[in-house]
């Protein structure tokens, strides 16, 4: 997979939140400004 630089789009992809309930990244954050942390969990 190729590095995110500026200017490219984020992949889209589906991730859980911490509620439980699933996310589409980017479409439900298109307007806004955010920041995604990715925590691996457990090792």
């Amino acid at each position: 997979m190729e590095c995110l630089r500026v200017g490219h789009r984020f992949p889209s992809l589906t991730a859980r939140a911490v509620d439980g309930s699933t996310l589409t990244i980017p479409d439900e954050l298109r307007d806004l400004t955010a920041v995604l942390i990715f925590y691996r969990g457990h090792w």
